[in-house]
């Protein structure tokens, strides 16, 4: 596979090489990453900002790996919408704090709880649900 090594060509652009797996990682191919950036970004915004703001950079990123996109911005799109850890993810979350009820320590440690079952959920789920959808 390719990857960006990062040096600039004789451009000024970064050049691609089969020799450094970081664009493997970069891209998310390996099925992490599209579950952890949007996840991240829910964490401070809506779910709608979450997902239009990691969808538009991983599915590019995919298609110049040479891989289908349709797997990664899967992973994304449902990460979008798990952001547990602090009230303005989502406004369940601000709701429940609001109240009064629950501080913000037993929602950050229970929100991230839940952050991580999502993530490894997704992880293990999209490929799944891409065998059997035959996406």
């Amino acid at each position: 596979m390719a990857a960006v090594d990062g040096r600039p060509g004789c451009d000024g652009t970064p050049t691609v090489s089969s020799s450094s797996p970081d664009l493997i990682v970069v891209a998310g191919l390996d099925g992490v990453n599209p579950a952890f950036e949007p996840i991240l970004i829910s964490e401070t915004t809506s779910n709608t900002v979450s997902a239009s703001v990691g969808v538009p950079i991983i599915i590019p990123v995919a298609a110049a790996a040479g891989a289908d996109p349709m797997v990664p911005a899967l992973a994304a799109t449902f990460a979008a919408s798990v952001g547990f850890m602090l009230p303005v993810s989502t406004p369940q979350n601000a709701i429940v704090y609001g109240s009064g009820v629950v501080p913000i320590t037993q929602t950050v440690r229970n929100g991230f709880f839940f952050d991580v079952v999502g993530a490894v959920l997704i992880v293990i789920g999209i490929p799944i649900l891409v065998g059997v959808l035959g996406i």
